[in-house]
């Protein structure tokens, strides 16, 4: 019985000190950035969602203007805006809803809000933001989301999924790799304009502008996690909620959809993408950037086939706002309105249809896409 005591009490207290060395080494490492004001020891993308919302709780004077959308507007440089105050709240896959709820929190927690920008993507309308309430890469603030904040952080510091990677990528960029090129690439602005940034990854492409452009990465079109399909409804009454809230506080409002790299726009549903714009357009004005124009179609201006270069948010800034002082293709950003939207869908089709025969291999979707636009 004492021998039985004592193996009982030694399983105990180890497994005791085993969560505690895991709880440790979570919270030193601290992946997702849950703890971290210092983000130059970051050794992954954090939970952006999260980390920008804490961020403006605490400075609910310093900005009076937001930016939303997906990682795709981090490249909208925000200080060239001079209506407003910005701070760009980028985060992956964002989506209208999870705008929405931080809109709504923000408002509540205090900070006043004169100007709020939307970015959206093909996904917009595929991807249910409840998926992101699980992925601790995606998931919102507790106080927006309404999750316990004793679950919310044990979901992070006692987990053991991805424990050696991390671990591993964390020795790395702080110790064994600190000074390398590749560990210093990435700057995370969180505290000033909330970008992320990397001016050496377009260094790397001037280097080499032939190479960039001939790159088998563009290719392979952008699937975005958490895809359904189809979220239509659900995105466009999230769309009608912000321009409501918007409204009604007396908040300047303006909605753009990103520029799509071709090889990403060609492998959506196009139909459905045409379906969800004209619906939009029933609910606001907005400036489409998408299509197949003089921007999307050449790799020059992309990452890869989901991020466009910061020259391009310079375009884009300047037809929104008439700043800064760039060159702007004339195919590029078209004001949809619920009065032209039927005319800018068929102008869009015919882009497609020019290209059609010279494509090899065509999607179910794209290929009936313009048949199916709706009238």
């Amino acid at each position: 019985m004492k021998a039985f005591k004592i193996w009982t009490m030694t399983v105990f207290w180890s497994i005791v000190v085993l969560v505690g060395v895991v709880v440790v080494i979570n919270v030193v490492v601290d992946a997702y950035g849950i703890l971290r004001t210092d983000f130059s020891r970051q050794s992954q993308v954090p939970n952006m969602n999260f980390i920008k919302v804490k961020y403006l709780i605490g400075n609910t004077k310093k900005y009076d203007s937001l930016l939303f959308g997906s990682s795709r507007v981090e490249n909208i440089d925000i200080k060239k805006i001079t209506a407003g105050r910005y701070y760009n709240m980028t985060y992956p896959v964002g989506v209208p809803q999870e705008h929405l709820e931080n809109i709504r929190f923000l408002l509540n927690s205090g900070m006043s809000i004169k100007n709020v920008m939307i970015g959206l993507d093909d996904f917009s309308c595929h991807v249910d933001p409840q998926q992101h309430r699980f992925d601790l890469d995606l998931q919102p603030h507790p106080a927006v989301s309404g999750k316990k904040v004793q679950v919310f952080y044990s979901e992070y510091f006692l987990k053991l999924r991805k424990f050696i990677p991390q671990l591993t990528a964390y020795i790395r960029h702080n110790y064994t790799n600190r000074n390398s090129p590749s560990e210093t690439r990435i700057i995370y602005d969180i505290h000033e304009t909330g970008r992320i940034l990397c001016p050496v990854c377009d260094e790397d492409i001037e280097r080499n502008v032939d190479a960039h452009i001939r790159s088998g990465e563009f290719n392979k079109p952008f699937h975005s996690v958490g895809d359904t399909g189809d979220n239509i409804t659900n995105t466009l009454a999230a769309m009608k909620e912000i321009v409501a809230l918007t409204k009604q506080k007396h908040i300047t409002l303006i909605v753009f959809i990103n520029p799509i790299h071709k090889t990403t726009y060609l492998d959506t549903n196009l139909s459905q993408f045409a379906l969800f714009k004209k619906e939009l357009a029933t609910i606001t004005d907005y400036y489409d950037f998408s299509g197949l124009n003089s921007i999307t179609t050449n790799n020059y201006n992309y990452y890869e086939t989901s991020h466009y270069r910061p020259f391009v948010g310079d375009m884009m800034l300047k037809v929104m706002f008439g700043k800064p002082d760039v060159k702007v293709p004339r195919d590029f950003g078209f004001h949809s309105t619920r009065t032209n939207i039927d005319a800018h869908l068929k102008s869009q089709c015919r882009e497609i249809r020019k290209i059609r025969n010279k494509l090899n291999n065509v999607n179910a979707a794209f290929a009936g896409s313009c048949e199916q636009i709706p009238n």
